[in-house]
């Protein structure tokens, strides 16, 4: 019982120092976007050991948007469908401390038949 109190608390103060460093990292944001001539803003910034896009739609229609996170050798992709007039958050974890710059490409469409 004591061994496994023991790892609980050394497996805390890991994931303290860990997050200490993470937070401690800057690292650049670079950002493309694919509109397609749709009237809608994509607003990105990175908020403690997360990359928070957002998405606001001021066309009259709905679009689908798919924001693509580049950090080196982690990857992600978020899919988000933006309500005409509505605002829309993407987020991503930043796992790694030693990113050093972070690509976001963001694509929209305001045709959701394709």
């Amino acid at each position: 019982m004591l061994t496994r109190t023991l790892r609980a608390v050394f497996g805390c103060a890991a994931l303290l120092m860990t997050a200490d460093a993470a937070v401690a990292n800057t690292y650049s944001i670079e950002t493309t976007e694919d509109l397609n001539y749709l009237d809608v803003r994509v607003d990105v910034a990175a908020v403690t050991n997360t990359l928070v896009v957002k998405i606001t739609n001021d066309d009259p229609l709905p679009v689908r948007c798919s924001v693509t996170i580049d950090m080196g050798p982690d990857t992600g992709r978020r899919r988000v469908t933006v309500d005409a007039g509505e605002a829309r958050t993407v987020s991503y974890p930043v796992r790694r401390t030693m990113t050093q710059k972070v690509r976001v490409h963001t694509v929209c469409k305001g045709n959701l038949d394709d």
